[in-house]
């Protein structure tokens, strides 16, 4: 370049400058992966645009110049003799550093979207920016090596669905997608085929330590999600019994996926044990369960007192800091859209309700007719039209299937049920 701006730029300085502004980007990718606007905007098309006009500046200048012709380009020794030229060398090192920086930002895309580890997705991205296919091949075989592990987990998951060993649920879990959402066969569809994509079913893979909840009420949880997504149905994700967190991360993790937006997540629980039932509206399977999984010793008597022990047998209560780590950290959904509840519904509902907002699914896990009720009675009028209503515990527990009917009927509400499994089910409001 002539004159006064080539003073200002030499070939040195435009290698200096493309070189840190590519690594300063490196940095922040490597670090926040799993950050949209990092992934999907500065590294794919901010940083990138701009060495690209760079290029395309230089490239055109030295053709305008009388640079080599294209045929020249075309053996060993042209190109030999074009990159004789500073310029023509740094231009051609920031061509390198475009499509490097393109291909990084979907090697971080594609490996937040499959649940690479941290430290594989890390070096997978260090090593295309210092020696780009070979970054590259790394994510491949890594990201078939994981497909190949999902299909296999997802083989073992379908014998360990139940969470009770008599489980009506367990005879349709060995074809969960069609059996049991077949029977609700009505708006929404059942599961599209890819949904039976590895990809989604790792995303159950992913969260499956976190939830007690059944393999078909987790896809159907999924197709759910992406029918908010898909027909735009505003509105929060909110969950009233959250355990470990493993249906708001099944959400998080399909918003990720299926959505163009963030959006936010509310989960209301006590984050200890369970409160106690009432045994004389809630039945005899809580009553016994209670006996059976606190050795005697938990209450019946409808107090909003911890039943100590009664998750013992699944891994103890689920807390605060796991539901924290598994959002936040593991999923790393923004921090900023996730708001936690913490206390018995009774009491936090009456004064977060309002702040919620409009809902698009609500899921109820409360297992108890006052929880359930609660729920219904606080945030029903917030669920938009075509948003979901989901009943996790409606033939498990009497009190759970009471409070839903004494609701609907006070409120002269007319819904069509969908059943998902043996117990759980949901509906469309209208």
């Amino acid at each position: 370049m002539n004159g006064g701006i080539g003073n200002l730029l030499t070939p040195q300085r435009l290698f200096e400058v493309t070189n840190t502004v590519a690594l300063v980007a490196w940095i922040v990718l490597v670090v926040f992966p799993g950050r949209r606007f990092v992934s999907s905007v500065l590294c794919a098309i901010i940083v990138p645009g701009l060495l690209a006009a760079c290029y395309a500046a230089i490239i055109g200048w030295k053709l305008a110049s009388g640079g080599p012709p294209p045929e020249d380009l075309m053996t060993l020794a042209g190109l030999r003799a074009a990159f004789a030229d500073d310029w023509v060398f740094a231009a051609a090192w920031t061509h390198y550093l475009v499509f490097d920086m393109v291909v990084g930002a979907w090697i971080a895309r594609d490996a937040v979207r499959l649940g690479i580890p941290w430290p594989l997705r890390s070096v997978a991205l260090v090593l295309t920016f210092l020696a780009g296919p070979v970054g590259f091949l790394i994510h491949l075989v890594t990201r078939a090596a994981l497909r190949r592990a999902v299909a296999i987990d997802d083989a073992a998951a379908s014998q360990r669905v139940s969470v009770f060993p008599d489980d009506p649920c367990r005879a349709v879990a060995a074809d969960p997608v069609f059996r049991v959402m077949e029977a609700a066969n009505e708006w929404p569809p059942c599961p599209s085929e890819d949904l039976l994509e590895p990809e989604v079913r790792h995303m159950i893979t992913r969260i499956r330590g976190h939830t007690m909840v059944t393999f078909p009420r987790l896809v159907s949880l999924i197709d759910q999600v992406r029918q908010c997504e898909a027909r735009g149905i505003p509105g929060a994700f909110v969950e009233c019994g959250v355990w470990k967190g493993g249906c708001m991360g099944l959400m998080a993790l399909a918003n990720l996926r299926y959505g163009t937006a963030r959006r936010d997540l509310h989960l209301f629980d006590a984050f200890t044990e369970i409160c106690e039932p009432d045994e004389a509206i809630d039945g005899n399977r809580a009553v016994q369960e209670v006996r059976d999984w606190t050795h005697g010793v938990g209450g019946t008597a409808g107090r909003l007192k911890p039943l100590s022990g009664f998750y013992d047998a699944f891994g103890g209560p689920g807390t605060l800091e796991e539901n924290r780590m598994l959002l936040e950290r593991h999923i790393q959904y923004d921090a900023s859209r996730i708001h936690y509840h913490k206390g018995w519904f009774q009491d936090t509902l009456p004064e977060d309700a309002a702040g919620v907002g409009a809902i698009a699914i609500l899921r109820l896990d409360g297992d108890w007719y006052a929880s359930t009720k609660t729920c219904l009675e606080h945030l029903y009028e917030q669920v938009v039209p075509s948003g979901f209503v989901i009943i996790d515990d409606y033939d498990t527990y009497d009190g759970c299937r009471k409070a839903v009917e004494e609701f609907l009927a006070t409120r002269g509400l007319r819904v069509r049920l969908h059943r998902v499994d043996a117990d759980c089910r949901y509906w469309v409001k209208g």
